[in-house]
């Protein structure tokens, strides 16, 4: 719906926007269908977020980043505190909308 809007309501990038809100639409309208495919691509968005997010939290430019702002890089005790339960919370999201446990089920009944 925000793509809709910002096509809507911004002069730019109204095709791109329109575009991309209906290719996201028609992903929503798919997973809450269930359809494998769309199981299958948000199960590999999200793991592949879960795999990545790592590289992005850990990494020497991110304290250039706060050098440069003047501030102070927060420790990593602190950091650990919001990023494992959010790494659990996506690895459990793969696991319960994963396409193929369906499929076993299906074929148990």
């Amino acid at each position: 719906m925000r793509n809709f809007f910002i096509a809507a309501t911004v002069d730019q990038n109204f095709i791109q926007n329109a575009i991309f809100g209906a290719l996201f639409f028609c992903l929503a309208f798919a997973v809450y269908r269930q359809y494998r495919w769309a199981l299958g691509l948000i199960a590999g968005i999200l793991l592949l977020v879960a795999v990545l997010m790592p590289v992005g939290v850990f990494n020497p430019y991110r304290v250039g980043d706060y050098m440069v702002a003047g501030q102070q890089m927060p420790s990593v005790a602190k950091t650990l505190l919001w990023f494992i339960p959010l790494e659990t919370l996506l690895i459990a999201a793969v696991f319960v909308i994963d396409p193929r446990k369906k499929k076993i089920e299906d074929e148990k009944s």
